[in-house]
């Protein structure tokens, strides 16, 4: 895991790369926010981001969508 330098969004997708069992995020969203330091709602809303972008799909729990997660880390770089 990165530093809090690097933008939230770019530390929750590494975050969720790292900790998805078959590409299913199962944590709550509360212990996600105090863990990487960020209000629940921020949280949310970065959630919300990702799907709009179709990074991750959201049903009844939230799968992600681990090559256009992988692509979009590695765009950072560049």
């Amino acid at each position: 895991m990165h530093s809090q330098l690097y933008e939230f969004k770019y530390r929750l997708a590494e975050l969720l790369l790292t900790i998805t069992v078959d590409d299913h995020y199962q944590e709550k969203h509360t212990e996600m926010a105090e863990y990487l330091g960020v209000s629940y709602r921020h949280l949310l809303y970065t959630f919300q981001h990702f799907r709009d972008q179709g990074l991750i799909d959201k049903g009844k729990e939230i799968k992600i969508t681990r090559t256009k997660l992988s692509h979009f880390l590695k765009e950072r770089m560049q």
